[in-house]
């Protein structure tokens, strides 16, 4: 099995980073998708890659993988998750959609809410996308006397191995139209996390040795995904 250690990562992500760097704080990165390695941009105003601003607006996530334009929890099983969605009025909705775009399957709870504090939870089991699919797209039926507010989705991310990433929620209207979600916020994010510029320098340093053990992390997880000896 492929061994690397947290020295040989280091190294290596530290060497990507400082030969692609450039003096207005732009970053070229690779995503790996299995065997297909794709470039990407990090940029000091990309707090929003995997952040749950990627929740916002009609999904953008075109195919299946590790991607930045989709939501990703900070870790990939430490903890349960949730997103919560919402929307920018009250809506008459007739159907709950999630756009899952990688390991998908984690969906164990989706609650509606009204503005008047109305809270129902109008599912609670399995979710529906099997976790073998590469990606998949949930409906949960919405059977209240109010019209819906926000939209909180649960996700049993210990049990479903992986980052379980969301692309996009949206309320189906009985019209057949989607009302796609206009702010959301979440349990954690693995969104980089930048400081101001006002900040010192060893809060500066804490944030970018934080960042570098999570990128590490979740290099290391992706190369090990890539070795075809048995584990």
């Amino acid at each position: 099995m492929l061994r690397l250690s947290f020295a040989s990562l280091a190294f290596v992500v530290s060497c990507c980073y400082v030969l692609s760097s450039t003096s207005y704080g732009h970053a070229q990165g690779l995503q790996i998708f299995g065997r297909e390695v794709v470039p990407f941009t990090i940029t000091d105003n990309s707090s929003q890659n995997w952040s749950p601003d990627q929740l916002v607006g009609p999904p953008d996530t075109l195919k299946s993988g590790d991607i930045v334009t989709a939501w990703a929890s900070l870790t990939r099983d430490g903890q349960d998750e949730w997103i919560l969605c919402e929307f920018e009025k009250p809506t008459a909705a007739a159907q709950v959609t999630v756009y899952e775009t990688y390991n998908p399957g984690a969906i164990s709870k989706v609650t509606v809410f009204g503005a008047n504090e109305q809270e129902v939870v109008i599912f609670d089991g399995t979710d529906p996308v099997p976790t073998s699919a590469p990606r998949g797209i949930a409906n949960f039926p919405v059977d209240v006397e109010f019209e819906v507010t926000k939209v909180k989705i649960d996700l049993a991310s210990k049990t479903v191995s992986g980052w379980n990433e969301i692309d996009a929620v949206g309320l189906r209207l009985w019209n057949g139209e989607t009302v796609w979600t206009s702010k959301a916020t979440a349990s954690s994010t693995y969104a980089r996390n930048y400081v101001t510029p006002a900040s010192n320098g060893i809060t500066e340093l804490k944030a970018e040795i934080k960042a570098l053990r999570a990128a590490l992390e979740r290099l290391e997880s992706q190369l090990l995904s890539l070795d075809p000896s048995p584990k």
